[in-house]
C-alpha cells in the first residue's frame, strides 16, 4: 500500500512538524509493504526539523525508526515522473492542504482530510464522516485528531532509546524549563521564578527558544533584571537556537516545566508527563479560549482520580491556562497576568497526574494506529 501525505507549511514549523511525525508513526506501525511519501512545499522549514534533508534535492529517502519515508518537493512534482506514475492508494490532505493538480491525475481512490487537533466535543461526531466528492470512484473521509475516545487520537512516535539528546542542555541547576510560545510578555514568569528560587534557595536554567516568543521573553527578562530583584542571580537564561524535532522532544522529557504552543509542542508536552502551560493558536473572536476550555474538560478527570486537594489544584491550573489565552492579538507588550508558581509548588502531584495520563494516551490513543485500523476496515 502506498500512502501520500500532503503538507502546506503555514506557520513556519507547526504544520510540517505534525505531518513529519505522522509519516514516521505510520512507518513505525504499518505493515512491511507500506510505502509513505511526504509532499512538502517548504523544504527549508522541513530541513530545520530534519537536518539530514538535502537542501538541493527534489526527492530524498529519509530513514526513521522502522523504515523509510520518501520526501518530495512540491515544486518539483512535474519532473518526478517515476513517482507520479505510482498512484497512491490513500492520500492524506493535512489541514486542508491542496493537493497539486499534477498529483490528482489519475485520482487516488481514497482521500483522508486530516483536521487540526482539538479537544472539543464535536470532534467525536465529525471524525470519520464521509465527505462527498464529484469524482467517480473516489471516497473521502474526515479524520479528526483529538483527546476524546471516539476521535483519531494523537500524532506521536513511540519513544526512541535514550540517546542523551537533552544532556548538553541540562546544567547543574535544580530546574530546567523551556519557553516556546507565541508573542508574549513574560514579566510575570521571571518575577515568579525569581521569588520562588530565592525562597527555595534553588537555581534554574531557562531555554528561550528561537521563534515568535523569544524577543518578548528576553526583553522582559532584561526589565526584571534591572529591578535588582532577589533571585534573578539564581536564573541562567539561554537564548536557544532552533533544534531538531528529536532533540526538542527529548528536552521536554528531561525538563521540569514548559511553556508550549500550537499543536506539535502541545502534544509532546502532554506525552512528556511534565507540568506545562499551553498557549493556543490565536483565533478570531477569542475562539482559542473555547479550545482551551475543551482541553481542560478532558483533563479534569485525571485530577478527580487523585485525592480531594487535586481538584483545587485543577481549578488553580485552569485559571492560568485561561489567563495566558485570554487575548485578542498576539503581542509581547501587554503584561501577562498568569501565576506560574502553582506549577512549581505542586510539581510532584502535577507530574504524577501527567505521567499517568501520558502512559494511557501512548497505549490507547495513537493516531497512526487508528488510521491504519480504519484503512483495514476499508480493505486497503
Amino acid at each position: 500500500m502506498t500512502l501520500d501525505l500532503v503538507c502546506q507549511v503555514v506557520d513556519n514549523y507547526g504544520d510540517i512538524a505534525v505531518v513529519w511525525r505522522l509519516a514516521q508513526a505510520l512507518v513505525q506501525d504499518g505493515p512491511p509493504d507500506l510505502r509513505v511519501r511526504l509532499l512538502v512545499d517548504d523544504w527549508s522549514s522541513f530541513r530545520s526539523l530534519h537536518p539530514a534533508l538535502d537542501p538541493d534535492a527534489d526527492r530524498q529517502e529519509l530513514s526513521c525508526p522502522g523504515g523509510m519515508v520518501t520526501a518530495l518537493r512540491v515544486s518539483a512534482l512535474e519532473r518526478l515522473t517515476e513517482d507520479r506514475a505510482l498512484v497512491a492508494d490513500v492520500l492524506v490532505e493535512a489541514f486542508g492542504a491542496p493537493t497539486p493538480a499534477v498529483w490528482l491525475d489519475p485520482h487516488p481512490p481514497l482521500i483522508l482530510h486530516l483536521e487540526y487537533l482539538t479537544a472539543e466535543a464535536w470532534s467525536e461526531e465529525y471524525h470519520l464522516l464521509p465527505s462527498f466528492l464529484p469524482t467517480p470512484g473516489v471516497r473521502r473521509f474526515f479524520f479528526v485528531p483529538g483527546f476524546r475516545p471516539r476521535t483519531g487520537g494523537l500524532i506521536f512516535t513511540d519513544p526512541a532509546p535514550d540517546q542523551g539528546l537533552a544532556a548538553p542542555f541540562r546544567g547543574t541547576e535544580d530546574w530546567l524549563m523551556t519557553l516556546f510560545s507565541y508573542e508574549h510578555d513574560f514579566t510575570r514568569f521571571w518575577e515568579d521564578l525569581a521569588d520562588f528560587l530565592a525562597e527555595k534557595r534553588q537555581t534554574c536554567r531557562v531555554l528561550v527558544f528561537a521563534g515568535r516568543s523569544q524577543k518578548g521573553a528576553l526583553e522582559s527578562w532584561e526589565r526584571v533584571c534591572r529591578q535588582a530583584r532577589a533571585g534573578t542571580d539564581r536564573i541562567t537564561v539561554v537564548p536557544q537556537p532552533f533544534v531538531d524535532q528529536d532533540t526538542y522532544t527529548a528536552l521536554l522529557a528531561a525538563g521540569d516545566f514548559h511553556v508550549v504552543r500550537g499543536e506539535e509542542s502541545w502534544v509532546q508536552a502532554v506525552l512528556s508527563g511534565k507540568p506545562f502551560l499551553w498557549q493556543a493558536y490565536l483565533q478570531p473572536e477569542g475562539h482559542q479560549s473555547v479550545k482551551v476550555d475543551a482541553f481542560l474538560e478532558v483533563w479534569r478527570p485525571r485530577f478527580e482520580a487523585e485525592r480531594v486537594e487535586a481538584l483545587g489544584l485543577f481549578e488553580a491550573v485552569s485559571r492560568e491556562f485561561r489567563a495566558l489565552n485570554q487575548r485578542q492579538v498576539n503581542t509581547d507588550t501587554q503584561p501577562g497576568t498568569e501565576n506560574y508558581r502553582v506549577f512549581w509548588e505542586n510539581h510532584e502531584l502535577l507530574e504524577r497526574i501527567g505521567r499517568s495520563w501520558a502512559a494511557e494516551l501512548r497505549k490507547n490513543a495513537k493516531l497512526s494506529r487508528r488510521m491504519l485500523d480504519f484503512l483495514e476496515t476499508l480493505r486497503l
